[in-house]
């Protein structure tokens, strides 16, 4: 007899929670997307398929994802159509903007560094309309 398919489990919903913002930014880079609290770049990994994380493990170590406890929210300059969320197969939910899951740099120390854009030619800030820089 076939084995029955197992089934997906379904991504929880977030959106009676308010999780962390999102707002635009203008920096060297030009007006990029940017974490709300600590104005810090944000990023995507072009190894990154649509709506999933690639870079898990030790590579969080200098990309850590951009984590979310509720819906996250459309700041000043930011496309709240664009926002979303993931669920990392370590447990957690990380945000997603236009599908691409977001990260932060370990090197970016200071609001509105980019220094983790272009890093190993995978690495880029986005734009507020969901384009990689």
């Amino acid at each position: 007899a076939p084995s029955p398919t197992p089934s997906k489990t379904p991504t929880p919903d977030l959106s009676g929670t308010l999780g962390i913002s999102l707002v635009a930014m203008e920096t060297n880079l030009g007006t990029i997307v940017v974490d709300g609290e600590r104005s810090r770049a944000v990023y995507v990994f072009a190894a990154d398929p649509p709506g999933r994380s690639t870079c898990t493990g030790s590579c969080n170590s200098l990309w850590p994802p951009l984590l979310t406890e509720g819906f996250p929210q459309a700041g000043e300059g930011i496309r709240a159509e664009l926002l979303g969320y993931i669920t990392r197969r370590e447990g957690g939910f990380q945000v997603t903007y236009d599908n691409q899951p977001l990260y932060g740099y370990a090197g970016d120390l200071n609001p509105g560094s980019t220094l983790g854009h272009g890093v190993g030619g995978n690495w880029s800030a986005i734009r507020p309309d969901g384009r990689p820089r």
